[in-house]
């Protein structure tokens, strides 16, 4: 039995195909991105080896998605299909025909690897939406002279005034990432106008990710609920942000805590404010009485030193207090990046709140985004 190792990777809502060569058993097939398990390499390591060769990219592998086995007329594969993400590098198909992100509806367009048919069955089951009908209008929003990258997306139904969900992105992501247009698109199903936006350092917004910090962030969240605010087809509004969109959304929130009819921090990052104060944010080491100009954080990113100035005297407590409003908290108790307790702390603090569990599930709910998706939508219902 071989040991093939393979990566789920989205985009979006969206995930990455191969197509074999021709000259190669099973040619022009389609498959996920990978390959064999060398002998004393990690499945992990394998993985990241595969990607490289195959796509030129360095990819950050998360939990393990799927294990099939299969056999074929020239051998039996034991196939790993774990998460990943693309962290580095520029996609191109070095050992592939081709290369797609395609819909979990769309799989039955393309001819996969036999291997491959129990997984993708399971995607179109856990992450398959039909035909989604949806109007979505991309454009810019202006804040103090920069532009801030927005996309508004509205439901098929036409209505006078629609409920509308602003929601922020975390730490280094963007309003492209699985977890938020799964959620975006959960709530324009359901009838509500969701408005994704992008902050300073990130996608398609102005601004360096080295320059940015949350201060700024919480600035240009006010404008963007103002902005929000005032659009003609707004109903009640409702702010929601995940990890450090999350703590953005918990604080900007509460200074506008008169116009929102509720908040939603998705996995807060509240452990940045926790972290920043002792020196130990990210895993850099710092003296947090003498912040350096720059600190390096690995993979290719710095950060300016204010951002940990600013991340230590953040009025999270303060925020948490003025909030007076319905609140949704959603959280999966094995977080590997914000620890689970830092939810819970915020969710009896907070006058009325909702905390919802997601046993086993990570950071960015690889495992199980249709229960987070759920749980916004019925918040939503509950108080519009």
């Amino acid at each position: 039995m071989t040991d093939v190792v393979a990566a789920l990777i989205w985009q979006g809502n969206r995930f990455l195909i191969c197509q074999r060569p021709k000259e190669k058993a099973r040619g022009l097939l389609w498959e996920f991105v990978g390959g064999k398990v060398e002998p004393g390499e990690s499945r992990e390591d394998a993985l990241i080896r595969e990607c490289r060769e195959e796509l030129g990219v360095t990819v950050a592998v998360g939990p393990l998605y799927m294990e099939v086995t299969h056999e074929y007329p020239d051998l039996t594969v034991r196939l790993f299909l774990y998460h990943a993400r693309i962290a580095g590098g520029k996609l191109f198909p070095y050992e592939h025909a081709a290369t797609a992100f395609i819909l979990p509806e769309e799989t039955g367009k393309y001819d996969f690897c036999p291997a491959d048919e129990t997984i993708l069955e399971r995607i179109r089951t856990e992450f398959g939406r039909g035909e989604v009908t949806m109007e979505t209008k991309e454009f810019y929003i202006s804040h103090d002279g920069l532009k801030l990258h927005a996309k508004l997306d509205l439901p098929e139904e036409k209505k006078e005034k629609y409920p509308l969900l602003i929601l922020e992105h975390g730490y280094t992501g963007h309003m492209e990432e699985r977890h938020i247009t799964g959620i975006a698109g959960a709530v324009t199903e359901a009838g509500f106008a969701c408005l994704r936006i992008e902050l300073y350092g990130h996608g398609g917004s102005d601004g360096s990710f080295r320059d940015h910090d949350i201060g700024k962030w919480v600035e240009e969240m006010l404008t963007v609920i103002d902005y929000a605010a005032d659009l003609p087809f707004a109903g009640k509004l409702f702010l929601a942000g995940h990890s450090q969109g999350g703590l953005t959304a918990m604080i900007a929130g509460a200074m506008k805590r008169d116009r929102l009819s509720g908040l939603i921090p998705l996995a807060p990052a509240i452990v940045i404010w926790d972290k920043a104060r002792t020196g130990g944010l990210f895993g850099a080491s710092y003296d947090p009485d003498h912040v350096p100009d720059e600190v390096d954080m690995g993979g290719g990113r710095v950060l300016s030193g204010n951002y940990f100035r600013v991340a230590q005297f953040l009025p999270v407590e303060e925020a948490i207090r003025a909030f007076k409003g319905p609140v949704l908290i959603v959280h999966a108790d094995t977080d590997e990046a914000v620890p689970f307790v830092y939810a819970q702390e915020a969710a009896a603090k907070y006058a009325d709140c909702e905390l919802v569990v997601l046993p086993g599930d990570t950071h960015c709910y690889d495992r199980r985004l249709p229960e987070a998706e759920s749980a916004v939508v019925r918040f939503l219902k509950a108080h519009s």
